[in-house]
């Protein structure tokens, strides 16, 4: 900001400019402040590539006429860069759980990498985009959740846990997505946002008992064996245990103790 304090107005250029390059813009780099007034100087950066400026502009101030000459000269230094977000992140951006047990946790792991040369922070959240699919935010556990990637540092793990509570199919959808945030700016910025696609089959355990109903072996002799089968059949993607154990029912009690 420039102040002109006096009861004259004040002329001003700035030399210098042509040498910044193409990634800075001056709207206005000469003009008059009138009399006790301001003006607000701006210079614009904007980098198609990696790019570290150090440049010095010179502030050349004269009354409006020339007559006198320079009046007052100042030195500004301006240094800019610009530099690439380089996060890495394993696998790329995709997560398959394969055939899971419903109500069973599943877990799969992502590694982040900052391989930048500056901080930078990062933000899982969980959703989805396609209103078809059941509610399945509360599927999704992330740990953890947020946190600050140092520069060329050591990978950093996050956990993502899915304890499905209900038969579901997902095939690539974007579940998960991953904020990335410059720290260094007042109160972060994000400067990009990955999606992470999830993959998985969800289903319960599936088995069929044969006769579905009591076994009756029917009038028998005392004395006198005769046997009878029934049948387990496991037709889900997951095997099953059983255990057989006797029942004595208060039927039978009775009939011993008479």
């Amino acid at each position: 900001m420039m102040h002109n304090k006096t009861p004259l107005p004040l002329f001003w250029i700035l030399q210098g400019v042509d040498a910044l390059g193409d990634e800075f813009m001056v709207p206005q780099d000469q003009g008059v402040i009138k009399p006790n007034s301001s003006f607000l100087l701006s210079v614009q950066f904007r980098a198609k590539r990696p790019i570290l400026v150090k440049k010095l502009l010179r502030l050349e101030v004269y009354d409006v006429d020339k007559i006198i000459g320079i009046l007052q000269t100042e030195n500004i230094q301006v240094y800019a860069e610009a530099y690439d977000v380089d996060l890495k992140i394993e696998p790329a951006a995709s997560l398959d759980f394969g055939t899971i047990r419903a109500n069973e946790d599943a877990k799969q792991q992502l590694k982040l990498t900052n391989k930048g040369k500056y901080d930078l922070a990062f933000k899982f959240s969980v959703g989805c985009p396609n209103p078809t699919l059941p509610t399945i935010k509360s599927m999704f556990t992330v740990s953890p959740q947020s946190g600050t990637l140092l520069p060329r540092g050591k990978p950093t793990a996050v956990v993502i846990v899915c304890r499905p509570d209900k038969e579901v199919s997902l095939k690539e959808e974007s579940i998960l997505s991953c904020q990335v945030i410059e720290p260094s700016i007042k109160g972060g910025e994000t400067i990009a946002t990955l999606d992470i696609k999830i993959s998985l089959q969800a289903v319960f355990s599936r088995y069929k008992i044969t006769p579905a109903w009591d076994i009756d072996f029917g009038p028998l002799i005392y004395g006198t064996d005769k046997s009878q089968n029934f049948t387990i059949e496991n037709y889900g993607h997951f095997p099953i245990h059983f255990t057989l154990s006797r029942i004595i029912s208060e039927l039978g009690i009775h009939a011993r103790l008479g």
